[in-house]
C-alpha cells in the first residue's frame, strides 16, 4: 500500500476505531510501570430494523446490557438503510465511498461491498491483535455463491465467523 492509500484510509481508521471504543463505554489504559497499552475489551451490539419502543419490553436487556454498558439519546445515521448503514459502520466511510448504495444489487448489499471488505473495522482491530467474531446477519445477499469466486467463507477481518445465509436470513423459526 502506498503512502498516499495509507494516509487516505488513516481518518476513517481512527473514526472508526473512536467510535468502537465509544460504543464499548471504555477507552484505553496506559499501564504505566510496564509503559504498555492495556487494550480495552469491545463488543459491538448491531441491531435490525428495531424502534425504541421495542426496548420497553425488553427490561431485563435493559437491565443487564444498557445499565452495564452505554446508552444513546440521540441517533444519528448518514443512510437509513441497513446495509448502507451496516457498510457505513464497518468501512467509516458514506455509501458513495464503499460502495454500498442500497439494499440489494447493482448497488447494494454483500456484493456491492466485496471490494472495500478489506479496509473495515473488523480488519484493523484484528490487524491489532484482537480476537473478533460475527454472528447473525451481515449485509443482504450474503453467502450467494455466484458472487463469491474464492468460495463462501468468512470475511476478511474475522476471527470467528457465523454469518447467516440469504435467503435464510429472516427464517428466525423452525
Amino acid at each position: 500500500m502506498t503512502s498516499a492509500e495509507e494516509s487516505r484510509y488513516r481518518k476513517p481508521l481512527l473514526i472508526a476505531m473512536g467510535l468502537a471504543l465509544i460504543i464499548a463505554g471504555t477507552g484505553v489504559v496506559v499501564a504505566s510501570r510496564f509503559n504498555q497499552t492495556v487494550r480495552p475489551n469491545i463488543i459491538v451490539i448491531m441491531t435490525d430494523d428495531q424502534t425504541l419502543e421495542s426496548m420497553r419490553v425488553m427490561p431485563r436487556l435493559n437491565k443487564l446490557i444498557g445499565a452495564e454498558g452505554t446508552t444513546f439519546d440521540s441517533y444519528y445515521t448518514t443512510t437509513p438503510n441497513c446495509c448502507p448503514s451496516r457498510a457505513g459502520y464497518y468501512s467509516g466511510r458514506y455509501p458513495h465511498n464503499n460502495g454500498v448504495q442500497d439494499n440489494i444489487g447493482p448497488k447494494g448489499g454483500a456484493k456491492a461491498f466485496i471490494p472495500a471488505e478489506r479496509q473495515t473495522l473488523p480488519v484493523w482491530l484484528q490487524d491489532a491483535g484482537y480476537y473478533t467474531a460475527h454472528v447473525g446477519k451481515y449485509l443482504n445477499g450474503w453467502g450467494d455463491p455466484n458472487d463469491y469466486p474464492d468460495g463462501i467463507k468468512p470475511r476478511p477481518g474475522w476471527t470467528r465467523w457465523f454469518g447467516l445465509i440469504d435467503p435464510s436470513t429472516y427464517d428466525y423459526f423452525g
